[in-house]
């Protein structure tokens, strides 16, 4: 599997040819008009301590943590699936993923050939990888597994070897969910040590639970569903 990471995914998008993709989709006025207003004519400033930058135009991006800033942007992209050939592609966002089933030399290159198209589609949109922070994952069970050096624009992709945080989840290439549970039983301890030392002279009880659902529920329901019941 191959896990993709862009170079500032949202600030790129240029609003004249999402507003194309968007009308090929079938969206129509007054959606596009409105939409073109709410992106355009966007000023952003810079505040490093106390001190502010001028401010200056957005000339293209949409507002990253926007209610609709994740489903533009999957709209953006989502055209380059059709330019693969062989393997398949997993979407959230702007995490985005390639896989296909391996059993030959020669579906490593077939791999390599949709990953050329992949990079190519997105130069034509103007968006580019960051092949530092991209990688390349393999599940699979085998002792012996194909080795293959990807690469993308000629620069090899690094292999990650034991494990990948893949949308919150610690993968191992055996899908062995103990990693996992590891982590989050780790990063629910650390919270509750600091629930600990915060609320050590609270005297209602309904504080902690009000604390513990807050902070700590969350991070051991995430996902739960994927690796429970587990023992």
């Amino acid at each position: 599997m191959v896990y993709t990471d862009f170079n500032k995914a949202f600030d790129l998008i240029d609003y004249e040819v999402l507003i194309k993709i968007l009308s090929s989709y079938g969206f129509g006025e007054p959606f596009l008009s409105w939409l073109t207003s709410y992106l355009s004519d966007r000023y952003q400033w810079v505040n490093i301590f106390g001190t502010k930058s001028k401010l200056f135009l957005a000339s293209s991006g949409v507002p990253q943590g926007g209610h609709l800033s994740f489903l533009l942007f999957s709209l953006f992209v989502d055209n380059i699936s059709r330019v693969l050939c062989h393997s398949r592609i997993l979407c959230f966002a702007d995490v985005i993923k390639l896989f296909l089933h391996v059993g030959s030399i020669d579906d490593c290159l077939h791999l390599q050939n949709d990953l050329d198209r992949f990079v190519n589609g997105f130069k034509n949109i103007d968006l580019s990888l960051n092949v530092s922070k991209c990688k390349i994952f393999t599940y699979t069970r085998s002792r012996s597994p194909i080795i293959y050096s990807y690469n993308i624009l000629g620069s090899e992709i690094l292999h990650a070897n034991e494990s990948v945080i893949d949308l919150g989840f610690k993968l191992t290439s055996s899908l062995d969910p103990r990693p996992h549970i590891d982590m989050v039983c780790c990063k629910a301890l650390k919270i509750l040590g600091f629930i600990n030392r915060l609320a050590r002279d609270f005297k209602l009880n309904s504080s902690f639970k009000l604390l513990y659902c807050t902070l700590i529920q969350p991070i051991l329901e995430y996902g739960v569903v994927v690796w429970s019941p587990f023992t």
